[in-house]
């Protein structure tokens, strides 16, 4: 992770968990560092969410949030760019 991690992943549950508030319940998020096809640093982050959530949040909501997640990250020197990945807690389960 990067080498201001600490904190880094309750920042994001929250961020997110206060843009979408009662429309996704978020049982755990991932973050893992990684590179792109260009060798250019990105961050995958992996919100898995309760399967029972049967409202997710509006497509345009879920396409700026990486805009709006952008700063909370640059506060921790995360110079990677976030890739977003929702995943719903059963399908999860099943990959694990």
């Amino acid at each position: 992770m990067t080498e201001n991690s600490e904190g880094l992943e309750e920042a994001v549950r929250s961020f997110i968990q206060s843009r979408f508030r009662e429309a996704v319940s978020i049982k755990s998020i991932d973050l893992q560092d990684d590179t792109d096809q260009d060798g250019l640093p990105i961050l995958q982050v992996r919100i898995v969410f309760e399967s029972g959530s049967e409202t997710l949040p509006p497509a345009n909501e879920v396409a700026g949030l990486v805009r709006r997640l952008r700063p909370t990250l640059e506060e921790f020197r995360v110079e990677g760019f976030p890739i977003l990945s929702f995943i719903a807690a059963g399908e999860h389960a099943a990959t694990t």
